[in-house]
């Protein structure tokens, strides 16, 4: 019987030991309450993956982005660290032919962005939108010319299910 009972507090020791282990967020949090932006590890970083950029980053919270966008590796993806593609960024090509704006990566695994001072698109300006890799390869574009400088929140259209004649998801393949 005391053979029993000493297991049992062995195994529930050892069960809570287990449980305080685990991560207690999937935001990533650092220590000082910031998130995590480090894109270049194989670990998946979280910052609203998913949602149109521009809700927050337009005005009201640094930094400050001209467009935004999350690259997924399934076009219907849901909102999240879930089939995101890491390595990847956005890359646009003007109409005139000869101006191409590319992404940096930005907050959260996927997430690129361009700020407002990195281009002087207006709205009447036609583009074309791309998904480069790593080595700047070209992986998947829109149709020619299919975008204009009024459409740069990528991901308010980009949306699992697609919105506004958008496919779905901007996706790596």
């Amino acid at each position: 019987m005391i053979k029993m009972k000493s297991l049992y507090m062995v195994g529930l020791i050892s069960a809570s030991l287990l449980i305080g282990c685990g991560s207690s967020s999937s935001d990533n949090d650092n220590d000082d309450g910031k998130k995590d932006n480090d894109d270049s590890s194989s670990s998946l970083k979280s910052h609203n993956q998913g949602q149109a950029c521009l809700k927050c980053h337009a005005t009201t919270q640094e930094p400050i982005l001209k467009s935004g966008a999350t690259v997924y590796t399934l076009l219907t993806a849901v909102n999240g660290t879930a089939n995101i593609a890491t390595g990847h960024r956005i890359q646009l090509k003007l109409s005139d032919g000869s101006t191409l704006i590319t992404y940096t990566s930005g907050n959260g695994t996927g997430n690129s962005h361009i700020k407002p001072t990195a281009t002087t698109i207006t709205s009447a300006d036609k583009f074309t939108a791309t998904v480069i890799n790593a080595s700047g390869s070209v992986i998947k574009s829109s149709e020619i010319n299919s975008h204009n400088g009024g459409r740069f929140d990528c991901n308010a259209c980009h949306t699992a299910g697609g919105l506004n004649d958008a496919p779905g998801r901007v996706v790596n393949q």
